[in-house]
């Protein structure tokens, strides 16, 4: 106890300092903002569905994903394809159709190898052998090759049909109307993506990039116009460059929409100028740690997830500015000094408690996500979120106040530079006064509203009333939401469209070609077949090749509604020698599987043979549209399933991040709820524990907020505008993704400033001797103008993820989704908690009417 006493002396201590010696208090945190600088440049870059995304090793696609990772040692490379297109509107239909082919097979690989990869990974028609026996021997030309051109008998409809002839390429290689041709570049598990994706999109482009591209380019725009590409590597590349342009776009917008509502909210430029750098500087000093963690050995990165711990370093910089300055202004209108003011912001009845309460429970939420959902992503994020917050609650106690007292000491320099800059007036009046239009519109209408419906529902002979009302709608809207969404009816969708996060992108617009019926689709899903028994035979098992065949076949002839397309193992291959030279369907000896697997290894290289197989496995891919999480989901259980039905000898584990993507959001859909559930009791303890300590410090002659009934109240704005937005989600058929599973946590960011704000003037309101309709009285005649300009600060965050993402519909939704749950807290805290807390409190009766006449002077102490 005495070591936390100390600590707080320290925090007291160290905070008259900073107000003490503003100077050397900004050049420290300069200096730091320096170095963090740093670490921003240490920051490493990740995918969105990096290796191990799904963190829940009890998870079965974890667990088999796991299993195949143990096979590297054995030879096996689980490694999953890049896909460039080559396509031909009229058909290959002349040799220098093939030609081209031929052609675009050497520039990749030499383009490729001069960029640091390996080209040995390259599999095309130019590296895929036609076997054919000559009677004397087994001859292995790729089905693209210089000699053939040199051939004056070669025809091209005769290469057709050899191509026909072979599964192994037709279709997997060649599209079955002959209209394109695929081009596979398979990348290392481990790799990191984005690096092998910008290297191969400035091989396409033929140019080089710079890292200013970094910021600007979204997609891949080859120098070829016949060239396409496919596959979810370059779709998670497309998805991090939309989402770093988004978020730039997004805080910047939030900053310019920001900074004159906080001069019309709190009437200083020299006040919003501070607040805007202290939220910057949060986003500098959130993304060094990061950096810094990494450099230690943490596997947190920069996920276009982390991204979104920007906007909450804005969101939450937003209210504990404007917590404090208005704290500030308010001590000031009663004549305190500007030092004497800061001081007074830190105690008991300071602001400086509530901000740190608001970060606790801040923090608390996305500690929550964290332990929630079992997803690497949003891991990071909350991770990056709560290094965010706790830095900003140190710029609110020292950098903030210190700013501010340091600016105010620069005003003349200022003016002159006002001066100089004079021509800016006339846009900036036009600035000012469609500012005030908007906070007429948006903060003083509203504010006369909630004034108005509190005057009926606070009546003497209406708070009964208005009471039971509002338990009845709490009662009925949560009935209805469990009707919708809890078993047997579940209509609240849980799914990603994953292509929806990339549109007008040419991945995107490769798969509407390719996603037709008959077409290969745009991903492949990855099995691994290997025997269970005695692993000495292993691939050379004629049992093993035979059954391996018969699981192809099986999951081919699937109906067409579970989604597969083009199913290839290597056992296409081996059919195709077995057929040539043996004349049998497959092998049936150990020898003659040998025999096989020998010619297939003089023609292939030895990383491509590690990809294809391994000597006690093979890979099967079976490709599909992968627009769908759900229906990903669906074909991979459905070959899992099969397999282990009919063939119980058979071992089958599916790997790959396509594998993966359906798990995360199935982790989000098992998770949700308890991620709901934690937040909701985290805010009941906050504010039982906060009201339990405030009856212990009250006056017995005073009326008390009764501790459980008020921590229940307090938490019916989260309540409520959860389970609206649940409706809203069921009856808008918005699923619930990787994108909106962190609303929450944002939410109980934006809305607990308003519940703490409103429970914190209530509690002030019954200390100073009011009883309770006086104490409501004040809050909602007062108070809720700063609630309201919060929430209207708050709006100007999530308005530029609607406005600049009407294309990105995922992120436009996030957007869409969190100005409904700001307005839906707006009303929770102003309308239907009043009469409930009022209800709360322990007194004895009193009556005394709410009506008076409107002003718009809110602060308090103001007639």
């Amino acid at each position: 106890m005495k070591k936390i006493i100390g600590l707080f002396k320290s925090i007291f201590q160290l905070q008259e300092l900073a107000i003490k010696y503003p100077r050397l208090t900004v050049c420290l945190f300069a200096a730091a903002t320096v170095f963090m600088l740093y670490g921003n440049y240490l920051t490493p870059e990740k995918t969105v569905v990096p290796k191990g995304a799904v963190m829940n090793h009890n998870n079965p696609v974890r667990q088999m994903d796991d299993r195949v990772a143990e096979k590297k040692k054995e030879g096996f490379r689980p490694d999953e394809p890049m896909v460039v297109t080559q396509k031909f509107s009229q058909g290959i239909k002349s040799i220098q159709d093939l030609k081209a082919i031929l052609d675009l097979n050497n520039f990749i690989k030499q383009e490729f190898g001069r960029l640091g990869l390996d080209s040995n990974r390259l599999a095309s028609p130019a590296t895929m052998p036609r076997f054919v026996d000559q009677g004397n021997e087994l001859t292995g030309d790729y089905y693209v090759n210089p000699a053939m051109f040199n051939d004056p008998e070669f025809k091209v409809e005769a290469w057709k049909k050899w191509v026909k002839e072979d599964p192994s390429v037709y279709g997997i290689f060649i599209s079955r109307d002959f209209k394109t041709a695929f081009f596979r570049f398979y990348v290392e598990d481990d790799a990191e993506e984005k690096k092998v994706v910008w290297k191969m999109k400035s091989a396409l482009e033929q140019k080089n990039f710079g890292w200013i591209d970094r910021f600007i380019e979204i997609d891949i725009r080859p120098k070829d116009k016949n060239l396409g590409v496919l596959g979810w590597i370059i779709g998670r590349w497309v998805i991090g460059q939309v989402s770093i342009i988004n978020i730039l776009t997004i805080t910047t917008g939030a900053a310019l929409l920001t900074i004159t509502g906080f001069h019309r909210a709190l009437g200083s430029w020299s006040q919003a100028v501070v607040s805007l750098i202290m939220f910057f500087s949060a986003i500098i000093w959130t993304r060094g740690a990061v950096g810094f963690l990494a450099l230690a050995g943490s596997s947190v990165g920069e996920s276009p997830y982390l991204l979104f711990s920007y906007a909450i370093c804005i969101l939450q910089g937003v209210s504990f500015s404007l917590q404090k300055f208005t704290a500030y202004n308010r001590l000031i209108k009663q004549g305190f000094s500007p030092a004497e003011a800061w001081q007074r912001t830190r105690g008991i009845r300071g602001i400086n408690p509530l901000i740190s309460l608001l970060a606790g429970i801040s923090i608390g939420s996305f500690v929550s996500l964290w332990n929630s959902f079992g997803v690497e992503p949003i891991a990071d994020m909350a991770i990056a979120s709560s290094i965010g917050l706790s830095t900003l609650w140190v710029f609110s106690f020292y950098l903030l106040p210190a700013l501010h007292m340091w600016l105010e000491t620069k005003k003349e320099m200022f003016q002159k530079m006002g001066e100089k800059l004079r021509f800016l007036k006339p846009i900036l009046w036009l600035l000012i006064k469609i500012e005030q239009g908007f906070g007429y519109i948006f903060v003083e209408i509203p504010l006369k509203g909630i004034l108005r419906i509190n005057i009926f529902l606070l009546a003497d002979k209406n708070i009964a009333a208005s009471a039971t009302a509002v338990v009845c709608l709490l009662v009925g809207l949560t009935g209805w939401a469990f009707y919708e969404i809890v078993w047997p009816n579940r209509n609240l969708l849980s799914l990603s469209h994953p292509l929806d996060f990339i549109p007008d992108s040419l991945p995107e617009k490769t798969s509407q070609e390719l996603n037709q019926e008959g077409q290969i689709g745009f991903e492949g899903l990855n099995f691994l077949l290997e025997p269970k028994w005695r692993q000495s035979e292993g691939i050379y098992d004629p049992r093993f090749l035979s059954m391996a065949s018969k699981i192809k076949a099986g999951v081919a002839n699937f109906p067409k509604e579970i989604g597969a397309r083009e199913i290839s193992t290597v056992v296409d291959g081996v059919a195709r020698i077995a057929r040539q030279s043996l004349h049998k369907p497959l092998p049936e000896t150990e020898q003659e599987a040998g025999f096989i697997f020998e010619q297939i290894q003089n023609k292939l290289k030895p990383v491509m043979q590690g990809i294809m197989f391994f000597h006690n496995g093979l890979r099967l891919t079976v490709t599909c549209a992968a627009d769908n999480s759900n229906d990903m989901a669906r074909l991979r259980d459905a070959v899992i399933g099969y397999a282990r039905k009919n063939f119980p000898t058979i071992r089958i584990n599916a790997f790959g991040r396509a594998n993966a993507y359906p798990e995360m959001d199935q982790e989000i859909r098992q998770g949700k709820p308890s991620n709901i559930g934690q937040d909701e009791l985290l805010g009941l303890f906050i504010f039982l524990a906060w009201l339990l300590i405030a009856k212990r410090k009250k006056d017995k002659n005073l009326p008390v907020v009764r501790p459980w009934r008020g921590a229940v109240v307090m938490n019916i704005p989260m309540w409520f505008a959860t389970v609206v937005l649940a409706l809203i989600m069921v009856y808008g058929q918005i699923p619930l993704d990787l994108a909106n599973a962190v609303i929450s946590a944002f939410s109980i960011n934006a809305t607990s400033d308003f519940s703490f704000h409103l429970l914190k003037a209530f509690l002030e309101a019954l200390s100073d001797g009011k009883n309770r309709r006086q104490a409501i009285a004040e809050v909602i005649r007062h108070d809720s103008r700063t609630i309201v300009e919060d929430w209207f600060l708050n709006n100007r965050i999530f308005f530029p993820l609607y406005l600049f993402c009407l294309s990105f519909i995922p992120i436009q939704r996030i957007g869409i989704m969190m100005l409904l749950m700001l307005t839906l807290c707006l009303i929770g805290i102003l309308i239907l908690v009043p009469p409930l807390l009022v209800l709360a409190v322990k007194e004895r009766s009193q009556k005394i009417s709410l009506k008076t006449k409107y002003s718009p002077a809110w602060e308090r102490g103001a007639k």
